[in-house]
């Protein structure tokens, strides 16, 4: 892969609509780390094909080694003729299996080390994490202005070393979780877990996080004014 290092705002030029931020991107050629070992290339290629929502552009898949390509296919004939038609690329079952990815989500409005910690407990679930971040028309929606807009606190998020990618949330939570197909989702401690059942994604784990740090003091609500930013 011949792609810059370092991290890649998804916008212009295109087709992501979900997918904001990835930490880190696959290094220019699979053995260009000495040591690397399969699993890394793996996890790289799976953050690739966050990047671009399963439909590489023909110039990033040309850039790609014959040894990354066999670690990759297009959705079998018959099985989603709408995600074949798209171009839509997927890790082979063999080289998924070799990584645990790990979701999690929440608002994140100012970032405190609250967020860290629990952050830190996630990525300790699996070999990926995947932040979902809400919208701001989702935090409005329950009554108040955001602090920070949903690309700042995509930005934020992805800046700290534990988060690989960050997602911007939708209204319908499937479409995110078929995009990212986790192993594992985390629920914070203060959130209700619930069951996620999407089609075309296997069992997923669901953990709820116990301890809290600090949650009489690092609490969101309590670090917020919510009188000054209600709508």
């Amino acid at each position: 892969m011949r792609e810059k290092e370092g991290k890649s705002k998804i916008g212009k030029g295109s087709r992501a609509k979900c997918v904001f931020h990835v930490r880190r991107e696959p290094s220019s050629k699979l053995n260009a780390k000495k040591g690397e070992g399969v699993k890394e290339k793996v996890k790289q290629l799976y953050l690739l094909l966050l990047k671009y929502e399963r439909a590489l552009p023909s110039a990033v898949l040309d850039a790609l080694s014959k040894e990354e390509k066999a670690m990759l296919e297009q959705q079998p004939k018959g099985l989603d003729k709408e995600d074949e038609a798209r171009g839509e690329w997927h890790l082979k079952p063999t080289f998924r299996s070799l990584i645990k990815v790990v979701a999690t989500g929440g608002v994140f409005d100012g970032i405190h080390l609250g967020h860290v910690k629990t952050l830190e407990a996630a990525s300790k679930q699996g070999d990926v994490l995947v932040v979902f971040v809400a919208r701001d028309a989702h935090i409005k929606a329950k009554g108040r202005v955001p602090l920070h807009t949903q690309e700042e606190r995509a930005e934020l998020l992805s800046s700290l070393c534990v988060v690989d990618v960050v997602v911007l949330g939708k209204e319908d939570k499937s479409k995110c979780i078929s995009l990212v197909k986790p192993d594992v989702v985390v629920f914070g401690y203060d959130q209700k877990p619930f069951s996620i059942s999407v089609e075309g994604v296997g069992n997923i784990e669901i953990v709820k996080l116990n301890k809290a740090f600090e949650p009489s003091r690092l609490k969101s609500t309590k670090l917020i004014d919510n009188e000054s930013h209600k709508l």
